[in-house]
């Protein structure tokens, strides 16, 4: 059972150490996904977090590295 209108959080933080920072709130999708869209302007690392639910407990997803495309 997908958990549907959930609000989650997409978070970033420059670099490799510091605090993470909330970029975006989107809410999931009827089949429980969440998707949201960014430019990136430095590198840095993004990850989303979801508030526990009666249904389901809090989560933060693991940080997954990224930053501007270089030109060629």
């Amino acid at each position: 059972m997908p958990l549907v209108g959930h609000q989650v959080l997409l978070q970033y933080r420059k670099g490799t150490s510091g605090a993470f920072v909330t970029l975006k709130k989107v809410r999931t999708d009827r089949d429980g996904w969440a998707t949201a869209t960014v430019k990136a302007t430095a590198d840095g690392a993004y990850r989303y977090d979801f508030a526990d639910t009666s249904l389901t407990r809090a989560t933060t997803g693991s940080s997954r590295s990224g930053g501007p495309s270089p030109r060629p």
